[in-house]
């Protein structure tokens, strides 16, 4: 046998009569014995030193571990070894090893995944509280993007959660765990008015919306939240009554504890014998409710009677000035030109909204607006005006629409306020 590594055909076990004595210290290493013993290393061929792979990753305190010394290359010594106690502690410490670092591994993707969840939840939860809609959350994860660097991007973005559907999932969790923080709170507190109004969406699908005012005993104030959106079948006062009713059921809430209830003026509502809160007197033992027509919309009531009173033509006059001047602004042609002037003038475009009826509050945010823009505006009106301004032009221009306009802004009276 040569010592480049060649099997030798007499093996360990032919050691008998004096021919294999007299060899004995002509064995070479044999390269079967690397699928053998898979855990040796030679480290060094001639002086017949091998360590073993498993003691030496093990950190054992035996030969074997530093490097071993054989006599001869002889395959005993190897399976001597190998059934050594000190190896097999090698080998459950190595196998422990491996996995202590698996679980490990596992235990950051998962802290590294859940910090990304959190990092999703609260981009949703930023854009919830703005009011923004559900695809602002993808814009914002674009913005980030576009705004940082990639090391920034890293810590700042996770690696997926930023489709609208995720965003979807996550706002329903949202929900559930802030559902059932304020369901918690309305129980612990001794009684909450009620607040209810039905909507009716762009499929024309009808729902009870339900607000709740109640007294914190965490953070001892007063709080109105927002409580649920019921899909309602029937809008007559028998049926939401049940709805109510299989609400607070659902949410363990008592009836008795509803102390007040307000709404619109709807007889369904606020019905003297039928309405809802009469039958929840009545018919479901909440003998100590007390019902109020909602105060925001008896002023609105209230703004609206003022506004087209006789005795008060001003508020209708400027009212009219108002929406001629929203449908010349609404002009395609109209709003080009005066995108460029407020580029000219270096003013921040702010585009003015109609007034919607069914809004309350979008008469206040008109006037806010035009007000925003009442510079470019009067630039833009005058320049018209020099250039044969048309009749619904010269109706908007006046000096005695925008002082009033403003006075009335500022005192928060402005046309039909409902807030």
């Amino acid at each position: 046998c040569s010592d480049d590594g060649a099997t030798l055909k007499l093996n360990d076990e032919d050691n008998e009569g004096p021919k294999a004595k007299i060899a004995k210290n002509t064995f070479a290493f044999q390269s079967n014995w690397k699928n053998t013993f898979p855990w040796l290393e030679v480290l060094d061929r001639k002086a017949m030193i091998v360590v073993c792979r498993i003691c030496r990753e093990a950190k054992e305190k035996n030969a074997w571990a530093s490097g071993k010394s054989l006599k001869t290359w002889r395959s005993t010594y190897m399976n001597d070894h190998k059934m050594s106690k000190s190896h097999k502690n090698a080998e459950d410490a190595v196998k422990l090893a491996k996995q202590d670092a698996l679980v490990k591994s596992q235990k950051i993707c998962i802290e590294k995944s859940c910090q990304e969840v959190m990092d999703n939840m609260m981009k949703v939860l930023f854009v919830v509280q703005q009011n923004g809609p559900i695809y602002f959350c993808s814009k914002v994860h674009e913005m980030i993007t576009h705004l940082c660097d990639k090391n920034d991007q890293k810590r700042l973005l996770p690696s997926h959660h930023y489709s609208n559907f995720s965003t979807y999932e996550m706002l329903a969790a949202l929900n559930k765990a802030t559902y059932m923080e304020v369901i918690g709170k309305i129980r612990q507190s001794n009684g909450f008015t009620l607040h209810i109004d039905e909507s009716t969406d762009i499929t024309e699908q009808k729902h009870l919306l339900m607000y709740a005012t109640f007294f914190d005993c965490d953070s001892q104030i007063q709080t109105t939240t927002y409580l649920a959106l019921l899909e309602v079948k029937k809008a007559d006062a028998r049926s939401l009554c049940k709805l109510i009713y299989k609400f607070m059921s659902t949410s363990e809430i008592p009836l008795t504890k509803i102390l007040n209830f307000t709404s619109d003026g709807a007889s369904v509502m606020l019905g003297a014998y039928n309405g809802v809160a009469a039958l929840l007197r009545n018919k479901y033992n909440v003998s100590h409710l007390l019902d109020f027509h909602c105060v925001a919309h008896s002023e609105a009531l209230a703004f609206k009677d003022v506004l087209n009173a006789q005795e008060a033509p001003f508020f209708w006059r400027l009212e009219t000035i108002v929406r001629d001047l929203i449908a010349f602004l609404s002009l395609q042609s109209t709003r080009h030109d005066l995108k460029e002037l407020c580029e000219i003038l270096e003013h921040q475009y702010v585009s003015v909204d109609r007034i919607f009826e069914i809004r309350w509050l979008s008469r206040f945010n008109v006037v806010t607006k035009i007000l925003a823009m009442l510079k470019p505006i009067l630039v833009f009106l005058n320049a018209k005006e020099t250039n044969e301004m048309s009749n619904q032009a010269k109706r908007i221009y006046q000096v005695k629409l925008i002082g009033a306009t403003t006075v009335l802004c500022k005192k928060k009276l402005i046309i039909d306020l409902n807030n």
